[in-house]
């Protein structure tokens, strides 16, 4: 029996080389190899945008609750660029930050989603500190165990019993 024509034998022929499928298991690797380290690079990204903006939501909480303090503030005792006291419906709240922990009238605050304080200032920005009202600039900022790092900066106008808060700046 004769053999059939080239191109009769390719349409004859059946299953693959193993060229063919090395070739193929390689191409099939490359392609799932991108697509899982595309995939992982997303999900780093993502999960490192929440883990900062969580730490940014609890820098502003507790940034929050000193000025919504210094706001219905009756009279501010004393101040320094770590430390404030001041008297609200006659009870005195003293906030100050020792160089690693944060004090609100003697109880340490925690960051209730982990990270620590890391700085805290005030800072009158009044010519002359003994003149009314005071402005006050407040720089809270947090650290993660991961090293990211959260400010809030905020101005606050303490005048006869009563503070208002003037502005806001969020910095990652």
């Amino acid at each position: 029996m004769r053999s059939p024509p080239y191109k009769t034998r390719l349409l004859w022929r059946k299953g693959f080389t193993i060229v063919e499928l090395t070739v193929a298991v390689l191409l099939t690797s490359i392609v799932v190899t991108i697509v899982y380290a595309t995939w992982n690079g997303m999900n780093r990204h993502i999960y490192s945008r929440e883990r900062r903006a969580r730490l940014q939501n609890e820098c502003d909480r507790i940034a929050g609750g000193i000025i919504a303090g210094m706001r219905r503030a009756d009279d501010v005792i004393s101040w320094d660029r770590t430390s404030i006291r001041y008297t609200t419906s006659g009870d005195t709240v003293a906030w100050s930050f020792d160089g690693s922990v944060l004090w609100n009238s003697g109880r340490e605050v925690r960051p209730m989603r982990g990270g620590e304080v890391c700085a805290f200032s005030l800072e009158n920005n009044n010519a002359n500190e003994e003149s009314r009202p005071w402005l006050f600039s407040l720089t809270l900022s947090l650290v993660s165990a991961a090293n990211d790092t959260a400010t809030t900066r905020s101005t606050v106008m303490v005048r006869r019993g009563s503070a208002e808060r003037l502005e806001d700046a969020f910095i990652w």
